[in-house]
């Protein structure tokens, strides 16, 4: 059975997805950082009682992942403490919170095949340990959520955390700098497009199906096989070499080796996502735009 909105609000709405998110709800309350700081609780009560919402999204983090690394601290008060927060004052006012996670929960798989929900979490990196430690808070504080682990997002608004540069951008920039580009092959993903996420987020949000799930596109591509669909489907011709994860080591950080999220209780509802290949075509002919 559907579940009635009233007032939304989408934390982070400036950001890759938080933008998406509000054209998806249009009639949304777009909320920023200057707006409130989710590791005050006493910045997120005022946010609350003067707009009352019955649905929250948060898209907040720290998640600059080497940045992680080397100040914990800041790491577990933006993806821990900050959503528990968030959960607490929720539960205040009744309202429904959607929290975004990850795939850095989990750490390497000896067999790879798409990771479950019910999968134990085993992360490798800081990352990956706040927000699991944030998906834990928000279940033991508030009942009325939807954890929503999705991977390897990239959309048309820029990323702060990568410096306003996606992966797909990246790419096409480095394509045109270089005579050739060097990209890992040891670690697979499924690539994701915010434009592809945010409506399925609208539809999980009015249902009464709370728990968590995961929500990225259909598929698996290593990054390396994700670089070449993309200067492929671009008409560059630059060669691309595939190197091991150990070339990059300057950031020290551990990566999961096959981090690939099956979307078993999404589909579960009959909610489901395009290929990453759709999702591919679709961003290249949307950023012409």
């Amino acid at each position: 059975m559907a579940r009635n909105m009233g007032e939304t609000i989408v934390i982070g709405s400036n950001g890759q997805l938080g933008t998406d998110l509000m054209k998806s709800f249009p009639d949304a309350i777009g909320l920023t950082h200057d707006d409130l700081d989710i590791t005050d609780p006493e910045s997120l009560r005022r946010a609350f009682d003067l707009h009352d919402p019955d649905l929250v999204m948060n898209t907040a983090a720290f998640h600059n992942v080497p940045v992680c690394e080397e100040d914990a601290r800041s790491a577990f008060g933006g993806n821990a403490l900050g959503p528990l927060n968030l959960a607490a004052v929720c539960k205040e006012h009744g309202a429904v919170l959607v929290h975004f996670s990850t795939d850095y929960v989990f750490g390497h798989q000896s067999k790879q095949v798409p990771i479950t929900e019910d999968v134990h979490p085993d992360p490798l990196n800081v990352y990956g340990i706040s927000k699991l430690a944030g998906e834990q808070l928000i279940r033991k504080e508030w009942d009325r959520h939807f954890i929503i682990r999705t991977a390897a997002i990239y959309g048309t608004t820029p990323c702060r955390a990568k410096k306003g540069v996606n992966f797909v951008e990246l790419m096409l920039k480095f394509s045109q700098e270089r005579d050739h580009l060097e990209v890992v092959d040891d670690q697979t993903v499924s690539p994701t497009y915010t434009v592809d996420l945010a409506p399925r987020v609208k539809m999980l949000a009015e249902t009464a199906k709370f728990g968590t799930y995961h929500m990225v596109c259909e598929g698996e591509v290593t990054w390396y096989d994700f670089a070449q669909k993309i200067l492929e489907l671009s008409d560059i011709d630059t060669p691309i070499q595939a190197v091991s994860s150990e070339r990059f080591k300057g950031d020290n950080v551990k990566r999961p080796n096959y981090s690939v999220l099956s979307n078993r209780n999404l589909t579960k509802l009959g909610i489901t996502m395009p290929t990453w290949e759709e999702s591919l075509r679709r961003y290249l002919e949307d950023r012409k735009h």
